[in-house]
């Protein structure tokens, strides 16, 4: 059993040190604020009060309306995710390898829009992301290999720099481009669009076990056996969050437009169910230990983890306590986020809680405040629930750990009174 997890252990590591997995986790860090902004723009424009939603909708600001305008905010940036996507991998993957950045963006976007054929958002938003950073991964291999063979063209000194890399480049994008042109041409040739065509491979594959409840239940139970272990994994995310955010931009556009149906597993799911107060969601061990803690090291790390945890940050209570191979504590910290996510999918699925609207909440956001602002009342209560069963869960495991760290100051304590004690009766003069 410990070889076999060990093995497993090792084998996700490796996936998470992966150059590879390194620049898509990367890809995601540029379109953050941008997606955090718009996010506010929607949330105003679907406040989850409707007496409040319809004031902000009847405001007139010119010939627009308040709501038309912070619309065209959010689709700013919903509409081209798959556009941010390869410009912001093509980014992360020159950065890596140390190659030419600007450039390979473009290439990058040059090839996106190579094999998309007819312009239009339902391809470079939404449906565009997981094509957007295959393309930008690829582009970049091609572009890399070539580049180390010094295949280029040389420039005498004193050129200028952005001249000299320019025609460094243009051997290396003159090969790309054919490429993904000749890939064009022969799926063309078939009756088939390139970009189409990769896009349902790709969802038939990855997508299955990404935007399934029981994969991504499977995914998040390596990750947390891993947290047990000390490694902070970021592989789930790599591998669920472009899908997670194609499905906030579907709710989006169901929610402002009614366009399609909304979908379940969002970005929500990730920061806001599975994982609020932290890995493990923490802020429910927390508050287990202001119930039951009688310890002098629980009430002490009790104290310095609360702030943080209230905003998602588990790291003062994950070293703290500690829970990195902690026995007590290992089995309710993997277990937690899996009931969550279980639990929050289904009562979603029979229709008691809503579902989010698109926007995609700051992930230090503090639970319930983030169920309202992402779906209304019935998504913060459905919060609340997760919380207290949580409690529930952890109160058990942290109550035997609480007594093993009282029985442990009671021994301290005695060691200290009979090293300071002195017996003057046999003191020999």
């Amino acid at each position: 059993m410990k070889k076999s997890l060990d093995k497993l252990i090792n084998v996700c590591n490796k996936i998470s040190q992966n150059q590879y997995m390194t620049i898509i986790f990367q890809a995601f860090t540029p379109t953050m604020p941008l997606l955090i902004i718009c996010s506010m723009f929607m949330i105003i424009i679907s406040f989850p009060v409707e007496s409040v939603a319809n004031f902000i909708n009847s405001i007139q600001i010119g010939e627009a309306s308040l709501f038309n305008i912070l619309l065209q905010g959010t689709n700013a940036c919903f509409s081209f995710l798959g556009l941010y996507m390869v410009v912001g991998t093509a980014y992360a993957y020159a950065k890596v390898k140390n190659l030419e950045r600007i450039n390979l963006c473009i290439l990058a976007m040059g090839c996106y829009f190579l094999i998309m054929g007819d312009l239009s958002t339902d391809r470079t938003g939404s449906n565009g992301i997981m094509i957007g950073i295959v393309t930008a991964l690829f582009v970049g291999y091609i572009y890399e290999k070539i580049h180390n063979k010094g295949w280029r063209i040389a420039l005498p000194k004193g050129t200028p720099e952005a001249v000299a890399d320019s025609f460094i480049s243009l051997i290396p994008s003159a090969i790309v481009i054919c490429i993904f042109l000749l890939v064009f041409l022969v799926t063309s040739a078939f009756g088939y669009n390139t970009f189409d065509l990769i896009n349902i491979l790709l969802n038939n594959s990855l997508g299955m076990v990404a935007t399934s409840v029981w994969g991504y239940m499977f995914l998040y139970l390596i990750k947390m056996v891993l947290w047990v272990f000390g490694i902070n994994s970021a592989f789930v995310q790599t591998i669920c969050m472009p899908y997670f955010y194609r499905n906030d931009a579907i709710n989006l556009a169901y929610f402002t437009k009614g366009i399609g149906n909304p979908e379940i597993l969002t970005s929500f799911f990730e920061y806001h169910y599975a994982g609020y107060g932290g890995a493990g969601s923490v802020l429910a061990l927390v508050i287990a230990m202001f119930i039951f803690g009688k310890s002098r090291r629980s009430k002490k790390v009790r104290g310095i983890s609360l702030i943080p945890a209230l905003f998602n940050i588990s790291e003062p209570l994950v070293y703290g306590l500690p829970m990195m191979l902690n026995p007590y504590i290992a089995v309710p910290f993997i277990l937690v986020p899996i009931v969550n996510i279980g639990l929050s999918y289904f009562a979603t699925s029979i229709g008691l809680v809503a579902f989010t609207n698109g926007a995609s909440i700051a992930w230090t956001c503090p639970v319930i405040i983030s169920g309202f602002l992402a779906g209304g009342i019935s998504v913060a209560l459905m919060q609340l629930v997760l919380v207290i069963i949580d409690v529930l869960i952890y109160a058990p495991f942290f109550i035997a750990l609480d007594r093993t760290y009282l029985n442990q100051e009671e021994t301290e304590t005695i060691t200290l009174t009979d090293a300071d004690s002195i017996d003057l009766e046999n003191v020999d003069l």
